[in-house]
């Protein structure tokens, strides 16, 4: 009889415990480093898409330390990648920053046990108040800017198929091969047959931007923006990344981190796809890092 009762309750605080949402169940945590990033100013064009410019030599370096994402499952056991090497540079309408980390392996091939490297620079909305540096929340929400090697490569047209399947055939439909124009009939054939592409789903080879601008409140609740500004660039060089990630300083886009008061925060992670790095699988900055934008 006794067991009878306590099943159905035992089973009853499982589900209750496992439906919780996740904002309840990670506890918030607002952390502000000592450490500060400064964006010197540069009148003039600035390297926005080169990372091996010697624009960024020329600039100090602070070395940022990373830990493992061990708050949001699934995480991870120990980090793969250190620490993280940043800089930045703004002119008054751009700020941009460089990112540089060792890493023995360029990985950006897609596939099912594949996995591609990235880092990303993120911003609280209300700078004044920063919120849990974890993804922010549903009230305190936080704008991200991620790089990603697979979408930087499928953008400059690289083919996951082909690299992970050299000897495959397949029958193409005209439609399919890039180059040719879209006429309605194969408008009609493309929205029937790849919803996908025809949706324009960032998920998508080659539709994501090389940075792609995203508005996260917690780990289960991040969008893309319909409005992408920001530009960039990575490239590895002697098992090493140089990765520029750059955005305007003004936008009319209300979920872009307002930047134009002179100082901020940053927030950093960065993933490792050798490691089997993906979504909260990835290395992070301890807390907000201050950032003051020269002029």
């Amino acid at each position: 009889m006794h067991r009878k009762i306590i099943l159905p309750i035992l089973s009853a605080s499982f589900l209750l415990w496992y439906c919780l949402p996740e904002t309840l169940a990670q506890k918030k945590e607002v952390k502000i480093l000592p450490q500060k990033i400064v964006s010197n100013f540069q009148p003039g064009d600035l390297p926005l898409t080169d990372p091996t410019s010697g624009t960024w030599l020329k600039l100090p370096a602070q070395e940022v330390k990373l830990i493992q994402q061990d708050v949001q499952e699934p995480m991870l056991a120990q980090p793969s990648i250190q620490s993280l090497k940043v800089r930045s540079i703004n002119n008054g309408k751009w700020i941009a920053f460089h990112l540089e980390w060792e890493d023995p392996s360029e990985d950006f091939n897609l596939r099912v046990d594949r996995y591609s490297d990235g880092v990303a620079v993120e911003f609280p909305l209300n700078p004044t108040q920063p919120p849990d540096h974890r993804m922010g929340s549903e009230k305190e929400p936080i704008h991200l800017l991620l790089w990603k090697a697979s979408q930087q490569k499928a953008r400059e047209g690289v083919s996951f198929l082909a690299l992970n399947y050299p000897h495959r055939w397949s029958d193409y439909s005209p439609c399919e091969l890039p180059g040719n124009p879209v006429s309605p009939a194969c408008a009609i054939e493309i929205k029937d047959l790849l919803p996908a592409v025809a949706l324009e789903n960032p998920i998508v080879p080659g539709i994501a931007p090389t940075v792609e601008e995203l508005y996260a409140e917690t780990w289960n609740k991040v969008a893309v923006h319909e409005d992408q500004h920001a530009i960039g660039k990575g490239v590895w060089k002697n098992k090493r990344w140089y990765v520029v990630i750059a955005r305007p300083i003004i936008t009319p886009d209300p979920r872009d981190a307002p930047l134009d008061g002179g100082s901020s925060y940053i927030a950093l992670a960065c993933w490792d796809g050798n490691k089997e790095n993906q979504g909260p699988r990835k290395m992070v900055t301890e807390g907000w890092l201050g950032l003051d934008i020269g002029k």
